[in-house]
């Protein structure tokens, strides 16, 4: 031990700064690497899900764009049903009346409809008839 110099000490310093300054670069490059190399693994999956997520998208306005029109044609039958029945001189109770003129306020402010049941539904009204 008597024989250890300021030089040697010096030596062994440089030997451990390189080897953890040259890990640290290795680790360095090897995260850059990685990153890099998932990122274009994952990159086909990321585009497929955005492309899921926007057919997803267009199929719900599709579907609810169906079913607003699954409804305003039952209740356009409906109504008609109805309409039909007090032409034919059938009476209504007072349930199904409340029932027809809830469906006949949708049908017209809700569901946009705008057809033949308004004029059949004003004639009955000038008849007496509703």
């Amino acid at each position: 031990m008597d024989n250890i110099t300021i030089g040697d000490i010096r030596g062994f310093l440089t030997i451990v700064v390189g080897l953890i300054t040259s890990t640290g670069i290795i680790v360095t490059t090897l995260k850059k690497l990685l990153k890099t190399t998932l990122k274009e693994e994952l990159k086909p999956i990321e585009d497929e899900l955005n492309r899921s997520v926007s057919e997803l998208k267009d199929e719900l306005v599709e579907i609810k764009t169906d079913v607003k029109e699954v409804d305003r044609q039952a209740t356009k039958n409906y109504l008609s049903k109805c309409l039909n029945d007090i032409r034919q001189g059938q009476t209504l109770s007072e349930t199904n009346m409340q029932r027809f003129y809830e469906n006949f306020d949708r049908y017209t402010n809700v569901l946009g409809g705008n057809s033949y049941l308004h004029k059949e539904f004003e004639d009955l009204r000038k008849e007496g008839k509703l």
